[in-house]
């Protein structure tokens, strides 16, 4: 499992379709569709019910969106944490005496 298979899910949630979930992401829809059923098999549960036009989120996809969102959240607090310590340390004065 990897932050961008998380964001997949997210992406396929919200717009409840896998074409406009893999625009979003800037993949093609098989290899969307190939990531998400990957991740299905490691959890060992469906996030989905996929039917011809419609997409229904499971129950157990429910908690682990929800999770999901969680963790992507984190995600971009440490980076956003990174960064302001990134441009403390590009503006930072040190000055040595002997």
């Amino acid at each position: 499992m990897n932050i961008r298979d998380l964001e997949y899910v997210i992406a396929i949630a919200e717009t409840r379709n896998f074409n406009k979930a893999a625009q979003i992401c800037y993949v093609s829809q098989p290899a969307l569709s190939m990531q998400v059923k990957k991740l299905e098999d490691e959890l060992g549960v469906a996030i989905f019910e996929r039917f011809q036009k419609n997409i229904l989120i499971t129950p157990a996809g429910e908690v682990i969106i929800e999770k999901a969102r969680e963790l992507l959240n984190t995600a971009k607090d440490i980076k956003n944490t990174a960064e302001l310590f990134q441009k403390k340390d590009k503006h930072q004065f040190k000055i040595g005496i002997f």
